[in-house]
């Protein structure tokens, strides 16, 4: 699916979600911001959106209930959240849990 074709519900989802996978190891460098950026720049959201987005980056943002999270679009979710987590190059154990639980939660 085209990211553009995401309800606006499900494309603020989809930039939480990779906000909360930036934030997972406790700090977002700035490959993981570029990507979350980009993400948003593709998925077109508008200013309010991009100025949530940046404020997001820069303290983590509000929780989301997992069970929210559109699970006809689980590759597509996964698939963004591999996008941010790898950014750095490291890998983490806490952006391993983060990719294992939302992936446990929309299968």
């Amino acid at each position: 699916m085209d990211l553009i074709q995401l309800s606006a519900q499900d494309r603020r989802g989809l930039l939480m979600l990779a906000c909360h996978a930036a934030w997972s190891d406790l700090s977002v460098v700035p490959q993981e911001r570029r990507v979350v950026l980009a993400l948003a720049e593709r998925l077109q959201v508008g200013e309010a959106e991009l100025k949530e987005v940046n404020a997001w980056l820069k303290g983590p943002p509000p929780e989301i209930d997992p069970y929210e999270l559109p699970r006809d679009h689980k590759e597509l979710l996964c698939a963004v959240l591999m996008d941010v987590v790898e950014a750095d190059g490291v890998l983490a154990p806490e952006k391993c849990e983060t990719l294992r639980l939302v992936r446990e939660f929309i299968e």
